[in-house]
């Protein structure tokens, strides 16, 4: 839930800031301060941040403070994603000076002033809840439960999401499998054709060589009836002659 800006009327100008700086601290690390050194200083899971969310949780990029018209400005790189900023949500802030925003579990106290002015980094505090109204109350316990709700469908949209990554792999997979199946068997056909073809030139060419011999056989018979009559003819020449000898 976004909730309406409040008046920010007194929001330190930029133009009067000697130093934006921003006290960070990590769950189970020492305090440390950020200067804003810089007109862009960006918040998120990305390598490319300044500030850098080890939560998996976080996007890529989470928030951007920046300088616009003499104040120090915080927005959501996404305004479904609504910052919590001293126990309310927003998408868009100009900061103050000790403004407290949690990020992914991270909390950071904002520091406006001169160098004397910013105040010793000291351990966080855990937030005295008891100084909020009925409302207040209210709204944290709803922007908790969003919270809660946003992590779970973050959390099973990346579970479907690993979910279709497998299955599109084994998909492919098993598409890849079926190809590689239906070119071997094509290749297999095919040799088997070409077999097929070279039995069958081989037949005719037997059955050529076959009908020859057979015609050579048949020119021999009949060469060697011929030749047996023409014997024939002879002998009974030969004997007809002696008897008449």
């Amino acid at each position: 839930m976004t909730l309406p800006l409040t008046d920010r009327s007194q929001t330190l100008s930029a133009d009067h800031v000697d130093v934006v700086s921003l006290d960070v601290q990590f769950p189970g690390r020492p305090l440390q301060r950020l200067l804003l050194d810089q007109p862009e200083f960006l918040v998120g899971r990305g390598e490319f941040c300044d500030l850098l969310l080890n939560s998996a949780d976080a996007p890529q990029v989470l928030c951007e403070l920046h300088t616009q018209k003499g104040s120090v400005w915080i927005e959501a790189a996404d305004d479904r994603l609504p910052l919590e900023i001293n126990g309310r949500m927003y998408t868009r802030l100009a900061l103050r000076n000790g403004d407290h925003i949690r990020l992914s579990g991270v909390d950071l106290i904002v520091r406006i002033g001169s160098p004397a002015e910013l105040p010793v980094i000291a351990p966080a505090q855990p937030e005295d809840l008891s100084d909020l109204s009925a409302d207040e109350l209210c709204d944290r316990i709803i922007a908790e439960q969003l919270a809660v709700d946003e992590f779970e469908t973050g959390r099973m949209k990346g579970w479907k999401d690993l979910l279709d990554a497998i299955e599109s792999t084994l998909v492919e997979s098993q598409a890849t499998v079926r190809d590689s199946t239906d070119q071997r068997i094509d290749i297999a056909i095919q040799e088997l054709r070409e077999l097929s073809q070279v039995l069958a030139e081989q037949t005719r060419q037997l059955a050529q060589q076959e009908e020859e011999m057979i015609e050579v056989g048949e020119e021999l018979r009949t060469s060697q009836e011929s030749i047996t009559r023409k014997l024939d003819q002879l002998l009974q020449h030969f004997g007809d002659s002696e008897l008449r000898a």
